[in-house]
């Protein structure tokens, strides 16, 4: 059947069963695709921790009255669960070693869940189960 003769014969099925037909094709063809934005979006990813981390570790640090001359982080995701490791490290200005550690579970931009220790030398700055603005999320 060539598509002209198709549309033909869907028009005359009526207005509302050719819309529910297109529908229906369509949900066929790209449902998959809309699941898998979704999926994706939820999906906790590497990178996001990372930019997450690094912003709101250092928010903290400072916060904590540590001087920052740099800091880098960098993830890896945990085999079949959802989270991520994170390591970020760094010096002062006055070239104390930064690292902080953990593993995240929930990342929303400006909060990160999950256990994440900082330590600035040999002083432990903060130990912490969320960094940053949590208590909408």
């Amino acid at each position: 059947m060539r598509l002209q003769d198709l549309v033909g014969t869907l028009k005359d099925m009526g207005a509302h069963r050719w819309m529910a037909v297109s529908l229906t094709g369509l949900l066929v063809a790209f449902g998959p695709a809309l699941v898998a934005c979704d999926e994706a979006e939820e999906e906790l990813t590497e990178a996001a921790v990372e930019l997450a981390v690094d912003k709101l570790g250092s928010d903290r640090l400072r916060d904590a009255g540590v001087e920052l001359d740099g800091m880098d982080c960098d993830t890896s995701h945990q085999d079949a669960e959802d989270r991520v490791s994170v390591v970020c490290t760094g010096e002062t200005d006055d070239n104390r070693k930064i690292r902080i550690t953990g593993t995240v579970s929930d990342e929303g931009g400006d909060c990160v869940r999950g256990a994440l220790k900082a330590v600035v030398g040999t002083r432990t700055v903060f130990d912490l189960n969320a960094l940053g603005d949590c208590a909408t999320h």
